[in-house]
């Protein structure tokens, strides 16, 4: 069993509202889970207004697999056009778990 980790720290710049930058971090992870059957969550900071650091994970039994749906979940992230500017993102692959 494998396990690959995507970590992203998004910047919202037009963000003036804890509101607002919900609605936005909503609508990025609920698209990305409706696409890539991922799991996701809201990582540290999530009080701050125009940052958030957003966590998917993937379990698989196949590595290529993982990474190739980890890439293509950042090809299709930076695609996006919401209101979002991608600052930092890291992948990880956990094998043998």
């Amino acid at each position: 069993m494998h396990i690959g980790i995507c970590s992203l720290k998004i910047y919202m710049e037009s963000s003036h509202s804890l509101k607002n930058s919900r609605g936005i971090t909503r609508s990025l992870v609920e698209r990305v889970r409706d696409r890539f059957n991922v799991s996701a969550a809201e990582e540290s900071d999530n009080n701050l207004w125009q940052t958030s650091d957003i966590v998917f994970c993937s379990v698989g039994n196949d590595i290529p697999y993982i990474n190739g749906q980890i890439s293509a979940l950042m090809t299709y992230v930076e695609s996006l056009r919401l209101d979002f500017e991608i600052i930092d993102y890291s992948t990880e692959i956990i094998s043998g778990v």
